[in-house]
C-alpha cells in the first residue's frame, strides 16, 4: 500500500512542477508595433501587431489588447517588435507635454511649413535654431532647446496625381513641440518672423556650442540694420 502511495505523490510533484514549468514559460502575445512609431504619433490598427514570448519574461505593464493601444499617442520613441507599455501611451498628449515643461519653461508647437528639421529626429534631444534672414544671411536664435515631441505623419505616395496632391495638402500633422525657458522666447519668436527659413538642427549630447544668439537688447539693432543697412535713421528730438 506504502508503494503506491509513493508513486502517487511521485506522479502528484511532477504535475506539480510540470504545472510551475508550463506557467512560467508559457507562451503570451502581447502588443508590438510592426515598424518604429516617432513620439508624438498616432497609433493606428495598421501600426501593430503581437509578438510571442514566454510568461516570465512578460513586462507586468506590457499591454495585451490592441483596443487599450490604437488612438493613443506615443510618449516616447516606440521601436518595431518591441512590446508597448502602459506607461509609453497617453490618451491625452498635451497633458503630458505640460508635465514636462519646467516652472521657468513655456512649450511650443512648430508645424513643416513654419520649419524645417532633419529626419529621424527624436523627443528628449536637443537642438539649435538657425533663422535664416534676408540676403541668405544664417544667425543661431536658440540653442540647447529639448523637444519634448515629434510627429511624423507619413504619406502615401501611390495613387493618381490627385490622390498625391491631397494626401500632401492634408497632411498637416507633422509638428515638433519645445520646451523654451522665458529668455528663449523672443529670440526664436524674431527669428521665425524675420527669417526666410527657420532650421532646427540636432546637437550631439554634451556638445559645447559657439556662435552669437541674440539677446533681447540686440534685436533692436538688428531690426534696424534689416530695415536701413548701414544708414540709420536720424534722430529726432
Amino acid at each position: 500500500m506504502s508503494f503506491w502511495v509513493a508513486v502517487l505523490l511521485s506522479i502528484a510533484a511532477a504535475v506539480s512542477v510540470f504545472f510551475a514549468l508550463y506557467r512560467m514559460y508559457m507562451p503570451v502575445k502581447v502588443v508590438a508595433p510592426n515598424k518604429d512609431i516617432p513620439a508624438g504619433a498616432v497609433i493606428g490598427q495598421a501600426d501593430i501587431g503581437y509578438v510571442t514570448l514566454a510568461k516570465r519574461d512578460m513586462h507586468e505593464l506590457a499591454l495585451t489588447v490592441p483596443g487599450q493601444v490604437i488612438g493613443k499617442y506615443a510618449m516616447v520613441n516606440l521601436y518595431n517588435q518591441e512590446p508597448i507599455l502602459s506607461q509609453k501611451i497617453t490618451a491625452d498628449l498635451s497633458s503630458e507635454t505640460k508635465n514636462s515643461v519646467g516652472q521657468d519653461e513655456t512649450w511650443l508647437t512648430l508645424n513643416k511649413n513654419e520649419a524645417r528639421w532633419p529626419q529621424n529626429i527624436k523627443a528628449g534631444e536637443t537642438i539649435t535654431v538657425v533663422a535664416i534672414l534676408e540676403g541668405g544671411n544664417p544667425q543661431v536664435v536658440g540653442k540647447g532647446i529639448k523637444i519634448l515631441s515629434v510627429t511624423d505623419t507619413n504619406i502615401n505616395l501611390s495613387g493618381t496625381v490627385e490622390q498625391i496632391k491631397n494626401a500632401v495638402s492634408a497632411n498637416s500633422g507633422d509638428s515638433i513641440t519645445l520646451a523654451l525657458k522665458w529668455d528663449q522666447v523672443g529670440p526664436i519668436f524674431f527669428g521665425k518672423a524675420r527669417s526666410k527659413e527657420l532650421w532646427l538642427l540636432p546637437e550631439a549630447e554634451g556638445a559645447e556650442l559657439s556662435g552669437d544668439i541674440y539677446d533681447p537688447g540686440q534685436l533692436d539693432n538688428l531690426l534696424q540694420l534689416l530695415n536701413y543697412g548701414d544708414k540709420q535713421p536720424a534722430k529726432t528730438r
